[in-house]
């Protein structure tokens, strides 16, 4: 162990609101961990509607130097995919109740533009207006509505797996409009 190791175990840090030992996260004996893997889901047009797992969707700082606006989508319908091989065992019904993370970055160079996005978005899948961006996030919760996936190349590593992205310009029916 080197020099300021103990300093750096000796700390704790917030997760979801919980207080955690960086200590007790490293003490962990991983043997006694099972393997998850995010799900990947593949190119192809499913219906979502936004949940509030763990909560409702909110502005955050997201790593060191960024913040946006996460949204946790639940797949509550497979339209068609492309590639069935693309999913688990080939059965695309194994998507239904699986979690797609979208994320809005805000530009601070322009964050009313970047919030021009958000407010597309959220009108897009038939949030009501209203003056107030906590608001209308929380409002988000129980809208449903159907989007493409896509893949997109990441253009600093080739070598990487593609981004996965709804097609935002797609957004094709606002099923229940939330709250």
């Amino acid at each position: 162990m080197m020099q300021g190791d103990d300093d750096l175990l000796n700390q704790f840090i917030e997760i979801e609101g919980q207080q955690v030992s960086l200590a007790e996260i490293g003490g962990v004996d991983l043997d006694a961990v099972a393997e998850k893997r995010m799900i990947r889901f593949p190119i192809g047009n499913f219906l979502w509607e936004v949940v509030a797992e763990p909560e409702p969707p909110k502005l955050q700082k997201i790593g060191d130097k960024n913040a946006g606006i996460p949204f946790q989508l639940k797949c509550i319908n497979v339209m068609g995919v492309k590639d069935p091989s693309d999913c688990q065992d080939n059965d695309p019904m194994k998507l239904l109740g699986q979690i797609h993370r979208e994320t809005f970055f805000i530009n601070g160079a322009d964050v009313v533009g970047s919030l021009g996005y958000v407010v597309a978005f959220l009108t897009d899948i038939g949030v009501p207006r209203s003056r107030s961006l906590p608001e209308r996030l929380t409002n988000a919760v129980g809208a449903q509505f159907s989007a493409p996936v896509t893949h997109t190349k990441n253009k600093d590593d080739k070598d990487a797996p593609p981004y996965v992205n709804l097609n935002r310009s797609k957004i094709v029916a606002k099923i229940r409009a939330a709250a």
